[in-house]
């Protein structure tokens, strides 16, 4: 089938979180047969996806058996929506959806953004014949608030042969427990500070504890903690030899007045996928992760609980790492990028009414 992938961020190499889940599902959907095209946005330079220009609409159009967009707040792929009327066929179009409007308010945004937003969506939602969404709560928000038909739960995943534990890790006798955390420091929505706080409490007490942050220290506050290693923007590619030589993965959502922040964090299936601990908030999806799938330890994300949580895994190495090994099988058999695209694929092959694609 030709699927018409417009997804608004780079899908030919992996560097942020939209990044990644374009190029993992770009290639693992081509894997499963089908030929991806995009028309006037995005690259132009990815031999796996044909580009069409502007003037081509009209032969893009008539090549599809569906339209795949990724719905981004401040206006995305999802504004191409209505390209479908221009299709003697009925195109099926479908959203995909990795968050709520409502993370726009930790980006400094206001209340009236965040409305505007969503009566933006709503007013295009009439044009999605379907809609993905990377956990059950931004399903909920997706049919409640944006008013969206035929909504289905994909989560997301991680890749078991680029993520995976080093060999090494428990052979290297006790040492202090080792532990990562991976983001941007410029995400509001992402505690960062509660968790500089946590490791200056365990630093207090003298616990053997080093915390690893991976991503761009520019934001990070001068003086860290002696127990905290900035690492710096770490490849992709690279990410997963760096994250199989540690103990335990801290994933918190700054939780306020503002609002709860839902989401499918790929760096807590990165995590699991390396055989490291979870440590996060019992919420949403992040609750089936620890008590469904028992890969990890729950927080309430204050630096005394976090500080609390790391504790009992320095002083248990042993159930640290069967929560690690927990995640690792929960990945290989579920939370992974291959299912998520065979999940996606026979979404759009079902609402195709292009016979040739049946």
């Amino acid at each position: 089938m030709k699927i018409g992938f417009l997804y608004g961020q780079s899908v030919s190499r992996a560097t942020s979180g939209g990044s990644v889940h374009g190029f993992q599902l770009s290639r693992r959907l081509h894997e499963l047969g089908n030929d991806l095209c995009s028309f006037y946005v995005g690259e132009d330079f990815d031999p796996l996806v044909r580009h069409y220009r502007g003037r081509q609409i009209f032969s893009f159009l008539r090549d599809l058996g569906c339209i795949y967009l990724r719905v981004e707040w401040a206006g995305g792929p999802e504004r191409f929506s209505p390209i479908k009327l221009l299709s003697i066929r009925k195109i099926p179009v479908v959203w995909e959806l990795n968050g709520t409007s409502i993370e726009l308010l930790y980006s400094g945004r206001t209340a009236s953004t965040v409305r505007n937003v969503n009566l933006r969506l709503r007013k295009l939602a009439p044009f999605a014949d379907a809609a993905i969404a990377v956990s059950q709560e931004i399903a909920d928000y997706a049919a409640s608030t944006l008013g969206l038909k035929n909504v289905h739960v994909v989560p997301n995943g991680s890749d078991p042969l680029l993520f995976r534990p080093s060999e090494s890790r428990m052979a290297n006798g006790r040492g202090p427990l080792s532990v990562a955390w991976v983001g941007t420091t410029a995400a509001g929505w992402h505690d960062i500070d509660s968790m500089l706080q946590c490791a200056r409490i365990l630093a207090q007490k003298m616990s053997p504890v080093v915390i690893h942050i991976f991503g761009d220290p520019t934001h990070l506050p001068k003086g860290l903690p002696s127990n905290v290693i900035a690492r710096g923007v770490v490849p992709y590619a690279q990410l997963g030899s760096e994250l199989g030589k540690l103990d335990a993965g801290i994933h918190i959502f700054r939780a306020d007045l503002r609002g709860q922040v839902e989401g499918s964090p790929l760096k807590i299936f990165d995590y699991m996928a390396s055989g490291l601990a979870v440590i996060t908030q019992p919420e949403g999806q992040r609750r089936d992760i620890i008590h469904r799938w028992t890969a990890g330890i729950p927080t309430t994300g204050t630096p005394e609980d976090l500080a609390r949580a790391i504790s009992i895994l320095e002083s248990n190495r042993q159930w640290c790492h069967e929560l690690g090994q927990n995640g690792r099988n929960a990945v290989v058999s579920f939370y992974n990028w291959d299912r998520a695209a065979r999940q996606t694929n026979a979404l759009l092959r079902s609402l195709t009414t292009d016979p040739r694609d049946k």
